[in-house]
């Protein structure tokens, strides 16, 4: 399966250290994993730049839903400025908004930052239009790939779903497999979708 790519999702140092021992080919960076990952902190961020390894950097400012204030997205367009001015163009992130996702949000993202690269996270699985969401994020030239597990429950239980997202996504957009991913079952998310990337915080265990 020399195709695949592993990609774990780390919220300190160490363990972005074992997971790039354990062979992960990439790594998205997020602080609080208990909350499901917000905006990094700064030391981990200063690490992966400084070993020059393959990262997305999460930007998410709260725990919760992902339905936005104002204040919020402002908060959330100045972390991605913050971003860009120290060399980080590959962001993870998404907005919500009655119940899909907030399209809108996203294209004012894209225009104004328009050397960034948009990984839409799992807010997509909240989305009661998950394959309109993902025509109209193929307009968007800046957002490249989709990080979900087909809906709510784990990505094996949602295989047939991940398979039809993945037909809707290609050649545009990269469908990025989570939800309970391990190396134990990406051979059966590979056979059963035709996804090549896989995300996880336990990415590189059995189990």
């Amino acid at each position: 399966m020399s195709e695949i790519l592993f990609e774990a999702c780390v919220d300190n140092v160490s363990d972005a250290v074992s997971a790039i021992k354990s062979g992960a080919h990439r790594l998205e960076l997020c602080s609080r994993l208990d909350l499901d990952g917000l905006t990094p902190n700064n030391e981990l961020i200063q690490y992966c730049m400084a070993q020059e390894f393959p990262f997305k950097a999460m930007v998410r400012p709260r725990e919760g839903d992902f339905s936005y204030t104002i204040e919020e997205k402002s908060r959330m367009a100045e972390t991605i400025e913050e971003f860009i001015k120290i060399g980080i163009h590959d962001i993870v992130m998404g907005a919500i908004q009655n119940d899909k996702l907030d399209i809108d949000f996203i294209r004012q993202l894209a225009s104004r930052f328009p050397s960034i690269k948009i990984t839409i996270h799992k807010a997509i699985d909240h989305s009661k239009k998950l394959f309109e969401d993902i025509e109209h994020l193929k307009s968007i030239k800046q957002v490249v790939a989709i990080l979900s597990s087909g809906g709510s429950g784990t990505a094996m239980q949602n295989r047939d779903v991940l398979k039809l997202m993945h037909q809707k996504c290609i050649p545009d957009i990269q469908l990025v497999i989570a939800g309970k991913v391990t190396q134990n079952n990406i051979p059966s998310l590979f056979a059963a979708t035709g996804c090549t990337q896989f995300h996880g915080k336990r990415i590189m265990e059995d189990s």
